[in-house]
Protein backbone atom coordinates (compact mmCIF):
# COMPACT_ATOMS: atom_id res chain seq x y z
CA UNK A 1 0.00 0.00 0.00
CA UNK A 2 1.24 3.52 -0.73
CA UNK A 3 -0.22 6.72 0.64
CA UNK A 4 0.69 9.66 -1.53
CA UNK A 5 0.28 13.39 -1.54
CA UNK A 6 -0.14 14.01 2.18
CA UNK A 7 0.88 17.41 3.48
CA UNK A 8 1.42 18.23 7.10
CA UNK A 9 2.23 21.71 8.30
CA UNK A 10 3.47 22.48 11.77
CA UNK A 11 4.61 25.34 13.93
CA UNK A 12 6.28 25.58 17.33
CA UNK A 13 7.05 27.83 20.28
CA UNK A 14 9.05 27.50 23.48
CA UNK A 15 9.55 24.21 25.36
CA UNK A 16 11.55 24.67 28.48
CA UNK A 17 12.81 27.55 30.60
CA UNK A 18 15.87 28.08 28.41
CA UNK A 19 13.80 28.39 25.25
CA UNK A 20 11.32 30.76 26.91
CA UNK A 21 14.17 33.24 27.45
CA UNK A 22 15.56 32.74 23.95
CA UNK A 23 16.28 35.85 21.88
CA UNK A 24 15.93 33.91 18.63
CA UNK A 25 13.69 35.47 15.97
CA UNK A 26 10.16 34.05 15.78
CA UNK A 27 9.49 31.16 13.40
CA UNK A 28 7.45 31.72 10.24
CA UNK A 29 3.67 31.90 10.60
CA UNK A 30 3.28 28.47 9.06
CA UNK A 31 5.28 25.72 7.42
CA UNK A 32 4.93 22.29 5.86
CA UNK A 33 6.43 18.87 6.35
CA UNK A 34 6.94 16.18 3.77
CA UNK A 35 7.00 12.67 5.20
CA UNK A 36 8.17 9.52 3.45
CA UNK A 37 9.16 6.05 4.50
CA UNK A 38 8.33 2.37 4.65
CA UNK A 39 7.50 -0.36 7.12
CA UNK A 40 7.98 -4.12 7.00
CA UNK A 41 5.84 -6.32 9.25
CA UNK A 42 5.88 -10.03 10.08
CA UNK A 43 3.35 -11.72 12.37
CA UNK A 44 3.34 -14.88 14.48
CA UNK A 45 0.63 -16.22 16.76
CA UNK A 46 0.62 -18.71 19.63
CA UNK A 47 -2.22 -20.36 21.46
CA UNK A 48 -5.53 -22.10 20.82
CA UNK A 49 -6.70 -19.56 18.23
CA UNK A 50 -3.39 -19.33 16.33
CA UNK A 51 -4.42 -21.79 13.62
CA UNK A 52 -7.17 -19.42 12.45
CA UNK A 53 -4.81 -16.50 11.76
CA UNK A 54 -5.70 -14.98 8.36
CA UNK A 55 -3.30 -16.09 5.58
CA UNK A 56 -2.46 -12.45 4.76
CA UNK A 57 -0.59 -12.24 8.07
CA UNK A 58 1.44 -15.40 7.57
CA UNK A 59 4.05 -13.78 5.30
CA UNK A 60 6.03 -10.54 5.85
CA UNK A 61 4.87 -7.55 3.82
CA UNK A 62 6.16 -4.05 3.14
CA UNK A 63 4.21 -0.82 2.72
CA UNK A 64 5.39 2.64 1.75
CA UNK A 65 4.42 6.10 2.89
CA UNK A 66 4.68 9.48 1.14
CA UNK A 67 3.04 12.67 2.44
CA UNK A 68 2.89 16.37 1.56
CA UNK A 69 0.77 19.17 3.36
CA UNK A 70 -0.11 22.35 5.63
CA UNK A 71 -0.41 23.43 9.33
CA UNK A 72 0.06 26.14 11.98
CA UNK A 73 -0.28 27.20 15.60
CA UNK A 74 -3.83 26.74 16.84
CA UNK A 75 -3.39 27.71 20.52
CA UNK A 76 -0.69 28.96 22.88
CA UNK A 77 -0.86 27.81 26.53
CA UNK A 78 0.39 29.63 29.66
CA UNK A 79 3.26 27.12 30.02
CA UNK A 80 4.49 28.20 26.56
CA UNK A 81 3.46 24.93 24.93
CA UNK A 82 1.44 25.18 21.74
CA UNK A 83 -1.15 23.16 19.87
CA UNK A 84 -0.09 22.67 16.30
CA UNK A 85 -2.90 21.99 13.86
CA UNK A 86 -1.99 19.50 11.15
CA UNK A 87 -4.33 19.48 8.16
CA UNK A 88 -3.64 16.66 5.75
CA UNK A 89 -4.19 16.61 2.01
CA UNK A 90 -3.73 13.29 0.25
CA UNK A 91 -4.07 12.42 -3.40
CA UNK A 92 -5.84 9.21 -2.46
CA UNK A 93 -6.95 7.36 0.66
CA UNK A 94 -8.92 8.21 3.79
CA UNK A 95 -6.42 10.76 5.14
CA UNK A 96 -7.34 13.46 2.66
CA UNK A 97 -8.64 16.54 4.44
CA UNK A 98 -8.34 15.04 7.91
CA UNK A 99 -6.89 17.03 10.78
CA UNK A 100 -5.11 16.35 14.07
CA UNK A 101 -2.74 18.24 16.34
CA UNK A 102 0.34 18.04 18.53
CA UNK A 103 0.51 19.88 21.82
CA UNK A 104 4.25 20.36 22.30
CA UNK A 105 7.08 22.64 23.33
CA UNK A 106 9.43 24.19 20.79
CA UNK A 107 12.19 21.71 21.71
CA UNK A 108 9.94 19.01 20.24
CA UNK A 109 8.65 17.45 23.47
CA UNK A 110 5.11 16.25 22.74
CA UNK A 111 2.64 16.50 25.64
CA UNK A 112 -0.39 15.13 23.83
CA UNK A 113 -1.54 14.07 20.38
CA UNK A 114 -4.88 15.77 19.75
CA UNK A 115 -7.75 14.33 17.68
CA UNK A 116 -5.98 11.03 17.02
CA UNK A 117 -9.22 9.14 17.72
CA UNK A 118 -10.84 11.12 14.92
CA UNK A 119 -8.26 9.61 12.54
CA UNK A 120 -8.45 6.05 13.89
CA UNK A 121 -10.26 4.86 10.74
CA UNK A 122 -7.49 6.14 8.44
CA UNK A 123 -4.70 3.76 9.45
CA UNK A 124 -2.54 6.56 10.86
CA UNK A 125 -2.39 4.79 14.25
CA UNK A 126 -0.47 1.95 12.60
CA UNK A 127 2.15 4.51 11.57
CA UNK A 128 2.49 5.94 15.09
CA UNK A 129 6.32 6.42 14.80
CA UNK A 130 5.44 9.30 12.47
CA UNK A 131 4.50 11.24 15.63
CA UNK A 132 8.07 11.25 16.90
CA UNK A 133 9.48 11.61 13.40
CA UNK A 134 7.63 14.93 13.18
CA UNK A 135 8.62 16.11 16.64
CA UNK A 136 11.66 14.58 18.40
CA UNK A 137 12.61 16.17 21.74
CA UNK A 138 15.88 18.06 21.46
CA UNK A 139 18.57 17.29 24.08
CA UNK A 140 20.35 20.06 25.99
CA UNK A 141 24.08 20.89 25.91
CA UNK A 142 25.36 18.41 23.34
CA UNK A 143 28.86 18.95 21.93
CA UNK A 144 31.20 17.00 19.71
CA UNK A 145 33.15 15.94 22.81
CA UNK A 146 30.28 15.58 25.28
CA UNK A 147 27.28 13.46 24.15
CA UNK A 148 23.86 14.28 25.54
CA UNK A 149 20.91 12.11 26.52
CA UNK A 150 17.19 12.46 26.06
CA UNK A 151 14.43 9.96 25.35
CA UNK A 152 12.30 9.88 22.26
CA UNK A 153 8.78 9.39 23.63
CA UNK A 154 5.37 9.26 22.01
CA UNK A 155 1.94 7.88 22.84
CA UNK A 156 -0.78 6.89 20.39
CA UNK A 157 -3.87 7.28 22.61
CA UNK A 158 -7.44 6.69 21.50
CA UNK A 159 -9.13 6.74 24.90
CA UNK A 160 -8.96 5.20 28.35
CA UNK A 161 -7.12 1.84 28.27
CA UNK A 162 -6.64 2.19 24.50
CA UNK A 163 -3.09 3.38 23.89
CA UNK A 164 0.44 2.38 22.90
CA UNK A 165 3.24 4.25 24.69
CA UNK A 166 6.83 4.14 23.43
CA UNK A 167 9.86 5.22 25.47
CA UNK A 168 13.31 5.21 23.86
CA UNK A 169 16.10 6.64 26.05
CA UNK A 170 18.77 7.72 23.57
CA UNK A 171 22.36 8.96 23.47
CA UNK A 172 22.93 12.03 21.25
CA UNK A 173 26.11 13.19 19.53
CA UNK A 174 26.72 16.50 17.75
CA UNK A 175 28.10 16.11 14.23
CA UNK A 176 30.63 18.79 13.33
CA UNK A 177 29.85 19.21 9.61
CA UNK A 178 28.32 22.72 9.38
CA UNK A 179 24.82 21.30 9.03
CA UNK A 180 25.68 18.50 6.65
CA UNK A 181 24.38 20.36 3.61
CA UNK A 182 20.97 21.16 5.14
CA UNK A 183 20.09 24.82 4.62
CA UNK A 184 18.82 26.78 7.62
CA UNK A 185 15.83 29.10 7.46
CA UNK A 186 16.94 32.59 6.39
CA UNK A 187 20.49 31.28 6.26
CA UNK A 188 20.71 30.67 10.02
CA UNK A 189 23.08 28.02 11.45
CA UNK A 190 22.01 24.36 11.59
CA UNK A 191 22.71 21.76 14.29
CA UNK A 192 23.21 18.18 13.11
CA UNK A 193 22.80 15.44 15.75
CA UNK A 194 22.86 11.64 15.67
CA UNK A 195 21.17 9.36 18.22
CA UNK A 196 20.58 5.73 19.09
CA UNK A 197 18.85 3.93 21.93
CA UNK A 198 16.71 1.05 23.15
CA UNK A 199 12.92 1.17 23.34
CA UNK A 200 10.26 -0.23 25.64
CA UNK A 201 6.56 -0.28 24.81
CA UNK A 202 3.42 -0.77 26.88
CA UNK A 203 -0.25 -0.17 26.41
CA UNK A 204 -3.77 -1.54 26.23
CA UNK A 205 -6.21 -2.28 23.43
CA UNK A 206 -9.25 -3.00 25.61
CA UNK A 207 -12.62 -3.58 24.00
CA UNK A 208 -15.63 -1.52 25.15
CA UNK A 209 -17.45 -3.65 27.73
CA UNK A 210 -14.80 -6.36 27.59
CA UNK A 211 -11.68 -7.34 29.48
CA UNK A 212 -8.10 -6.10 29.21
CA UNK A 213 -5.98 -6.59 26.09
CA UNK A 214 -2.43 -5.88 27.28
CA UNK A 215 0.32 -4.66 24.94
CA UNK A 216 4.04 -5.07 25.53
CA UNK A 217 7.10 -4.59 23.37
CA UNK A 218 10.73 -3.68 22.95
CA UNK A 219 12.99 -2.46 20.20
CA UNK A 220 15.75 -0.11 19.10
CA UNK A 221 15.86 3.27 17.41
CA UNK A 222 18.51 5.34 15.63
CA UNK A 223 18.53 8.41 13.48
CA UNK A 224 19.77 11.87 12.59
CA UNK A 225 18.14 15.26 13.19
CA UNK A 226 18.95 18.67 11.75
CA UNK A 227 17.66 21.61 13.83
CA UNK A 228 17.63 25.37 13.39
CA UNK A 229 20.27 26.29 15.98
CA UNK A 230 18.32 29.36 17.15
CA UNK A 231 14.59 28.51 16.98
CA UNK A 232 15.08 24.74 17.56
CA UNK A 233 12.72 24.07 14.67
CA UNK A 234 13.34 20.64 13.16
CA UNK A 235 14.51 20.89 9.54
CA UNK A 236 15.03 17.24 8.73
CA UNK A 237 14.71 13.96 10.61
CA UNK A 238 15.73 10.49 9.44
CA UNK A 239 14.57 7.70 11.75
CA UNK A 240 14.99 3.93 11.82
CA UNK A 241 12.93 1.90 14.31
CA UNK A 242 12.77 -1.85 14.88
CA UNK A 243 10.31 -3.15 17.46
CA UNK A 244 8.32 -6.16 18.56
CA UNK A 245 4.73 -5.61 19.75
CA UNK A 246 2.92 -8.38 21.67
CA UNK A 247 -0.80 -8.51 22.50
CA UNK A 248 -3.13 -11.13 24.02
CA UNK A 249 -6.70 -11.75 22.87
CA UNK A 250 -9.57 -14.16 23.45
CA UNK A 251 -10.69 -15.22 19.97
CA UNK A 252 -13.63 -17.44 18.95
CA UNK A 253 -11.05 -20.23 18.65
CA UNK A 254 -9.54 -19.62 22.08
CA UNK A 255 -6.80 -17.53 23.60
CA UNK A 256 -4.04 -16.25 21.34
CA UNK A 257 -0.87 -14.21 21.72
CA UNK A 258 -0.04 -12.11 18.66
CA UNK A 259 3.55 -11.00 18.10
CA UNK A 260 4.49 -8.56 15.34
CA UNK A 261 8.02 -7.61 14.31
CA UNK A 262 7.78 -4.12 12.81
CA UNK A 263 10.56 -2.20 11.06
CA UNK A 264 10.07 1.48 10.16
CA UNK A 265 12.23 3.84 8.12
CA UNK A 266 10.97 7.43 8.07
CA UNK A 267 12.15 10.79 6.79
CA UNK A 268 10.59 14.20 7.47
CA UNK A 269 11.59 17.51 5.91
CA UNK A 270 10.52 21.04 6.81
CA UNK A 271 9.71 23.96 4.55
CA UNK A 272 8.20 27.39 5.28
CA UNK A 273 4.68 27.97 3.95
CA UNK A 274 2.59 31.01 3.11
CA UNK A 275 -0.52 30.47 5.22
CA UNK A 276 -1.76 28.23 8.06
CA UNK A 277 -4.42 25.56 7.60
CA UNK A 278 -8.16 26.02 8.01
CA UNK A 279 -9.21 25.64 11.65
CA UNK A 280 -11.10 22.57 12.86
CA UNK A 281 -14.64 22.62 11.47
CA UNK A 282 -17.15 21.04 13.87
CA UNK A 283 -20.22 19.04 12.87
CA UNK A 284 -23.14 19.63 15.22
CA UNK A 285 -26.17 17.39 15.57
CA UNK A 286 -28.20 20.48 14.68
CA UNK A 287 -26.51 20.45 11.25
CA UNK A 288 -27.98 17.00 10.61
CA UNK A 289 -31.39 17.99 11.96
CA UNK A 290 -31.47 20.90 9.51
CA UNK A 291 -31.59 18.47 6.57
CA UNK A 292 -33.72 15.84 8.31
CA UNK A 293 -37.09 16.99 6.86
CA UNK A 294 -35.70 16.55 3.33
CA UNK A 295 -34.32 13.11 4.18
CA UNK A 296 -37.53 11.93 5.85
CA UNK A 297 -39.65 13.09 2.92
CA UNK A 298 -37.49 11.29 0.38
CA UNK A 299 -37.20 8.08 2.39
CA UNK A 300 -40.97 7.63 2.39
CA UNK A 301 -40.76 6.19 -1.12
CA UNK A 302 -38.08 3.69 0.00
CA UNK A 303 -40.10 1.92 2.70
CA UNK A 304 -41.14 -1.59 1.73
CA UNK A 305 -44.00 -1.35 4.22
CA UNK A 306 -45.37 1.25 6.65
CA UNK A 307 -43.71 1.58 10.06
CA UNK A 308 -40.97 3.32 11.94
CA UNK A 309 -37.34 2.61 11.02
CA UNK A 310 -34.09 2.87 12.88
CA UNK A 311 -31.52 4.61 10.70
CA UNK A 312 -27.74 4.60 11.06
CA UNK A 313 -25.89 7.36 9.17
CA UNK A 314 -22.14 7.91 8.92
CA UNK A 315 -20.73 11.39 8.32
CA UNK A 316 -18.39 11.10 5.36
CA UNK A 317 -15.94 13.26 3.47
CA UNK A 318 -17.02 16.42 1.64
CA UNK A 319 -20.28 16.61 3.59
CA UNK A 320 -21.55 13.24 2.32
CA UNK A 321 -23.86 11.02 4.39
CA UNK A 322 -23.51 7.24 4.19
CA UNK A 323 -26.54 5.12 5.06
CA UNK A 324 -25.09 2.25 7.07
CA UNK A 325 -28.28 0.46 8.18
CA UNK A 326 -32.09 0.63 7.95
CA UNK A 327 -33.94 -1.74 10.30
CA UNK A 328 -36.76 -2.19 12.75
CA UNK A 329 -36.41 -0.11 15.92
CA UNK A 330 -34.28 -1.84 18.51
CA UNK A 331 -35.42 -3.50 21.68
CA UNK A 332 -33.45 -1.63 24.39
CA UNK A 333 -33.41 -4.74 26.60
CA UNK A 334 -31.93 -7.03 23.92
CA UNK A 335 -28.35 -7.94 24.75
CA UNK A 336 -26.46 -11.17 24.35
CA UNK A 337 -24.16 -12.42 27.14
CA UNK A 338 -20.39 -12.62 26.67
CA UNK A 339 -19.05 -15.53 24.64
CA UNK A 340 -18.78 -18.85 26.45
CA UNK A 341 -14.99 -18.90 26.02
CA UNK A 342 -14.63 -15.67 27.94
CA UNK A 343 -13.95 -15.40 31.62
CA UNK A 344 -14.17 -12.46 34.05
CA UNK A 345 -11.26 -10.07 33.67
CA UNK A 346 -10.26 -11.40 30.26
CA UNK A 347 -13.32 -11.55 28.07
CA UNK A 348 -14.79 -10.51 24.79
CA UNK A 349 -17.04 -7.47 24.63
CA UNK A 350 -20.79 -8.18 24.95
CA UNK A 351 -22.45 -8.26 21.54
CA UNK A 352 -25.81 -6.59 21.11
CA UNK A 353 -28.39 -8.71 19.29
CA UNK A 354 -29.37 -5.61 17.38
CA UNK A 355 -25.84 -5.12 16.10
CA UNK A 356 -26.29 -8.20 13.90
CA UNK A 357 -29.91 -7.46 12.88
CA UNK A 358 -30.47 -7.62 9.13
CA UNK A 359 -30.70 -4.28 7.38
CA UNK A 360 -33.14 -3.47 4.59
CA UNK A 361 -31.68 -2.91 1.09
CA UNK A 362 -29.99 0.47 1.17
CA UNK A 363 -29.84 1.64 -2.46
CA UNK A 364 -32.97 3.78 -2.39
CA UNK A 365 -32.21 5.23 1.03
CA UNK A 366 -28.65 6.08 -0.03
CA UNK A 367 -29.85 7.77 -3.22
CA UNK A 368 -31.94 10.13 -1.11
CA UNK A 369 -29.00 10.82 1.20
CA UNK A 370 -26.74 11.49 -1.80
CA UNK A 371 -28.98 14.39 -2.78
CA UNK A 372 -28.25 16.06 0.58
CA UNK A 373 -24.85 17.55 1.40
CA UNK A 374 -23.75 18.89 4.78
CA UNK A 375 -21.34 21.78 5.10
CA UNK A 376 -17.64 20.86 5.09
CA UNK A 377 -16.59 19.52 8.50
CA UNK A 378 -13.82 17.58 10.26
CA UNK A 379 -15.92 14.86 11.90
CA UNK A 380 -15.65 12.12 9.28
CA UNK A 381 -16.70 8.77 10.73
CA UNK A 382 -19.17 10.06 13.32
CA UNK A 383 -22.20 7.77 13.55
CA UNK A 384 -25.76 9.06 14.00
CA UNK A 385 -28.51 6.64 15.07
CA UNK A 386 -32.17 7.61 15.30
CA UNK A 387 -35.71 6.37 14.70
CA UNK A 388 -37.79 8.04 12.01
CA UNK A 389 -41.42 7.71 13.12
CA UNK A 390 -44.17 6.68 10.71
CA UNK A 391 -46.85 9.37 10.75
CA UNK A 392 -49.90 8.71 8.60
CA UNK A 393 -48.49 7.93 5.18
CA UNK A 394 -44.97 9.29 5.57
CA UNK A 395 -41.91 9.42 7.81
CA UNK A 396 -41.62 12.19 10.38
CA UNK A 397 -38.61 13.88 11.92
CA UNK A 398 -36.93 11.98 14.80
CA UNK A 399 -37.04 13.48 18.25
CA UNK A 400 -33.78 12.02 19.58
CA UNK A 401 -30.53 11.45 17.70
CA UNK A 402 -27.72 9.40 19.27
CA UNK A 403 -24.23 10.44 18.22
CA UNK A 404 -21.10 8.34 18.74
CA UNK A 405 -17.71 7.76 17.18
CA UNK A 406 -17.47 3.97 16.71
CA UNK A 407 -14.64 2.53 18.78
CA UNK A 408 -11.75 1.01 16.82
CA UNK A 409 -11.49 -2.73 17.30
CA UNK A 410 -8.24 -4.60 16.59
CA UNK A 411 -6.07 -1.76 17.83
CA UNK A 412 -2.31 -1.81 17.22
CA UNK A 413 -2.42 -4.95 15.08
CA UNK A 414 -0.82 -3.71 11.86
CA UNK A 415 -2.53 -5.29 8.84
CA UNK A 416 -2.02 -5.16 5.07
CA UNK A 417 -4.34 -2.95 3.08
CA UNK A 418 -7.83 -4.44 3.00
CA UNK A 419 -7.08 -6.93 5.76
CA UNK A 420 -8.63 -5.19 8.77
CA UNK A 421 -12.01 -6.95 8.55
CA UNK A 422 -10.42 -10.41 8.33
CA UNK A 423 -8.19 -9.72 11.35
CA UNK A 424 -11.12 -8.39 13.38
CA UNK A 425 -13.10 -11.51 12.47
CA UNK A 426 -10.23 -13.75 13.60
CA UNK A 427 -9.90 -11.90 16.92
CA UNK A 428 -13.69 -11.88 17.41
CA UNK A 429 -13.97 -8.10 17.70
CA UNK A 430 -16.06 -7.17 14.65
Amino acid sequence: MMWTGLAVMMVGLSPCAQAKRSKAPPPPAAWSYSVSGSRTVSTTAKGEGAADMPPMLSEPWTETLSWTALGGIDHVYPDASVSELLRISAVEGPLDGRVFGLRRFDDGEVLRVERLLELADTGLVGWDPVLVALSPARPDKVTTKSPGSRALQWTARLGTARFLRSNCPASWTLVDDDGGGVEGWLGRPVEHLRYDGACSLNGRADLPGGGPVPLRGQGSVSGEVWWDAETHQILRHELSLQRTVESRWVTPGGRVQVEQDQSYTLRTEWRPADSPPVSVRPLETADLMAVMPELAAGWGACASEPGAREVVLIAGQAGRLEVRAIRAPRDPSASAPPAAAARPGFMQAPISEHATAKSEPLACWQAVADAVTLDEHDEDGVEFTFVVPWQGQAFGVPGVVDRVRPAPRALFIVTPEGGQAAVEGWLGVR
